[in-house]
């Protein structure tokens, strides 16, 4: 995979797979990831929901289910494999007998801090020699590409 990205860059830039190279890159952050979290049995989704949470905060499981973009079966096991690790509280909502509200536990919190270390630790490695002014028109960039992406899946 990495010959391929690296033979691609002479060529027209037109021709080239942005979602290919953006796929290498959060490859690469997952497997670093699964590499500094082999201890706690948790990758994808249920790392993700653990960034969306708070200890201080309830949130509704229907609107974890909207923000990630899964379906109800995934957003529950994710949930209840976090739960059975003790990293999340599930309460029933008083509203809704039917629905569950979700918060981070003491020993998600930290685990949440560790998980968002390692991110930004990433994110230091792959943007190093860039210059604030490249980072910043990088995100410009690719917030235009994520919005374009949008746009293309609605026509």
């Amino acid at each position: 995979m990495v010959n391929l990205l690296i033979e691609d860059m002479g060529k027209d830039p037109r021709s080239r797979s942005i979602g290919r190279i953006i796929t290498a890159i959060a490859r690469y952050g997952k497997i670093r990831l699964t590499s500094e979290l082999k201890d706690y049995d948790l990758m994808g989704i249920p790392i993700y929901i653990l960034h969306s949470l708070s200890k201080d905060k309830l949130i509704k499981q229907e609107d974890l289910i909207m923000q990630h973009g899964v379906d109800k079966a995934v957003m529950t096991r994710s949930l209840n494999k976090l739960q059975r690790r003790h990293y999340i509280e599930k309460i029933q909502d008083p509203e809704d007998r039917r629905a569950y509200l979700v918060r981070l536990t003491e020993k998600g919190g930290f685990l949440k801090d560790q998980t968002r270390t390692i991110l930004y630790n990433f994110n230091d490695k792959i943007l190093s020699g860039f210059s604030d002014d490249e980072i910043i028109q990088l995100f410009g960039y690719l917030d235009r590409l994520l919005t374009n992406a949008i746009k293309a899946l609605e026509e």
